[in-house]
């Protein structure tokens, strides 16, 4: 994959969007979609998690990331 100039506020801003949509996210997934490595996604969900205090959680059997459910986080973005 190219280099993307996504700003990385606006990768996590989408990455947001598609699980507040109730939709299950790969890395690999979203990678393709905004044209970075899954290492990318893997970072940016991490950031989320750890730092924002976004409710993430991993399904290891399916690879797929998504909101709890009844978790609270501010909200960052539109």
């Amino acid at each position: 994959m190219t280099g993307s100039t996504r700003p990385p506020l606006e990768r996590m801003g989408r990455i947001l969007s598609l699980l507040k949509e109730g939709r299950e996210v790969t890395c690999r997934g979203v990678g393709e979609e905004l044209e970075v490595c899954s290492k990318t996604i893997q970072r940016d969900l991490d950031f989320l998690r750890d730092r924002l205090q976004v409710p993430l959680g991993y399904d290891t059997k399916r690879g797929t990331w998504k909101l709890e459910k009844g978790g609270e986080y501010v909200v960052l973005f539109r």
